[in-house]
C-alpha cells in the first residue's frame, strides 16, 4: 500500500530482499552488480503501468533462481533485516530456501510469489543440476501458459538482458558472447523464442510485446553483422 508521497512498503521490502541476495553477485563479464537488472525489469514494468505485485514480482523474479540459500552469513542478514520473520540461521540449503518461500508468501503474498516462481529456472533447488536446454525448455513450458502478468514479467525481463546484450556487443564487440552458457545462435535462439511467446502472451500489439519483439530482432541483425547467427546446435 502506497502512502500520499506514493511511498509502497511492498516495493521498499522487495528492493531490500533483492539486495541481500543479490549482495555479491555480478552481471556476467562485467563489474556492474546484478541487483540493477531486477531494478530495470521492476521498472520497465512500472512504467508499462502494471499493478504493484507485478512491479514487486519484477524486482523480485531472480532471487529464488539465484539467492545462495545455504549461506550462513546471508541467512543472519536477512533474518536480522527481518527479525518478526523468524527466519532460522545456520541450516541447511533446502530448509532455509523453504523458510525463506514461507517468508516471500507472509511479506508479498501468494500473487507475487506464483509470479516469481513461473520465471524461476530449476537449479536452486538442491537437486540435480539441469542443463542450459532443460531450463530454458522448462521456462518456455511455463511461459505458454502464463497470464498477462506473468507475461509481462518475462519480457520486461528478456528486454533488459536483450538490450545489455546489444549494449555491450557494440562497445566490445563477438567476445561477448563468450560469457553465456551456450553458443551465439543457440542465445539468440532461446531470447527469440522466449520474446515472441511472451508477445503473444501478451496480444503483439501491447507496447511492451513491440519493444521486446524490436530488441530480439536488433540482437539478431547484430549477430548476423558479427557472423555468430549460425546454426543452433544444442536443442537439435
Amino acid at each position: 500500500m502506497a502512502d500520499g508521497a506514493g511511498f509502497s512498503s511492498a516495493v521498499d521490502r522487495a528492493l531490500i530482499v533483492a539486495a541481500l541476495a543479490h549482495q555479491y553477485k555480478l552481471r556476467k563479464g562485467t563489474e556492474i552488480p546484478y541487483i540493477m537488472h531486477p531494478f530495470h525489469v521492476g521498472l520497465i514494468l512500472q512504467r508499462y503501468g502494471y499493478p504493484e505485485e507485478v512491479v514487486v514480482a519484477g524486482f523480485l523474479h531472480d532471487v529464488v533462481e539465484d539467492m545462495p540459500f545455504g549461506d550462513h552469513a546471508l541467512q543472519e542478514r536477512i533474518a536480522a533485516t527481518f527479525p518478526g520473520a523468524e527466519l532460522p540461521t545456520s541450516v541447511g540449503l533446502e530448509t532455509f530456501r523453504e523458510a525463506f518461500l514461507r517468508f516471500m508468501n507472509s511479506q508479498f503474498g501468494p500473487a507475487v510469489v506464483e509470479l516469481v516462481k513461473l520465471v524461476t529456472e530449476p537449479k536452486n533447488d538442491g537437486g540435480p543440476r539441469k542443463s542450459w536446454l532443460e531450463r530454458r525448455q522448462h521456462q518456455l513450458e511455463h511461459l505458454a501458459g502464463a497470464a498477462p502478468g506473468g507475461a509481462a514479467l518475462k519480457a520486461a525481463d528478456l528486454l533488459h538482458n536483450i538490450r545489455s546484450v546489444l549494449r555491450d556487443l557494440k562497445r566490445d564487440g563477438a567476445p561477448v558472447m563468450n560469457r553465456f552458457n551456450a553458443e551465439p545462435a543457440d542465445t539468440l535462439w532461446w531470447y527469440e523464442t522466449a520474446s515472441r511467446l511472451a508477445a503473444e502472451r501478451l496480444q503483439q500489439s501491447h507496447g511492451l510485446a513491440a519493444e521486446v519483439l524490436d530488441a530480439a530482432r536488433e540482437l539478431r541483425e547484430t549477430l548476423e553483422a558479427l557472423g555468430l547467427a549460425g546454426k543452433a546446435g544444442s536443442r537439435l
